[in-house]
């Protein structure tokens, strides 16, 4: 709400909590830009998240995907680091990404842009009916429909925190 009282370009949507699918979905439905990106409500980005998302955008001209590491955190400790290495991958060169950056273990939507008429010419959306690795599923569907560039890049932004008591712990 305060970035929308401050930068027209943010718009704020209300709605009961009936799970993350639905919510992004929500956003890819009213979208109007040229690129997405998701941030959980739970985790934080330091001040260049977006910026770095779309030099890294800007690294190729068929750029169609971007990729970024992440810090992941519980209960408020930090966990790991995803640090991934600078390239750019054709997107159906799967090998590559499957194994050198593993991309099915990395499958969280967050600290990725997304070219937005890939996803809208395709009526691409979260799958609402699952809780878990529906995530792992847009991003899979996605990458199926690039037909240029993914570019993998080491810019770490992106604080991603679980507490032990979350969903994602529960079936872990």
């Amino acid at each position: 709400d305060n970035f929308s009282k401050l930068d027209s370009r943010f718009i704020t949507f209300h709605k009961q909590n009936e799970g993350v699918s639905i919510a992004r979905n929500l956003g890819l439905k009213n979208a109007s830009g040229d690129c997405i990106c998701f941030v959980d409500s739970d985790d934080e980005v330091l001040v260049n998240y977006l910026q770095n998302l779309v030099d890294d955008f800007h690294k190729s001209k068929n750029t169609e995907f971007v990729f970024q590491g992440v810090k992941r955190y519980r209960d408020d400790v930090e966990i790991s680091s995803t640090q991934i290495k600078n390239e750019i991958v054709e997107a159906n060169n799967y090998e590559k990404m499957f194994i050198d950056f593993e991309i099915s273990l990395n499958g969280n939507p967050v600290s990725k842009l997304f070219v937005a008429k890939i996803i809208q010419n395709n009526s691409l959306k979260f799958n609402e009916a699952l809780c878990y690795n529906e995530d792992k599923i847009f991003i899979l569907e996605y990458l199926l429909l690039c037909k240029g560039n993914v570019v993998f890049s080491s810019t770490i932004n992106y604080k991603y925190y679980t507490n032990s008591g979350s969903l994602t712990n529960k079936l872990l």
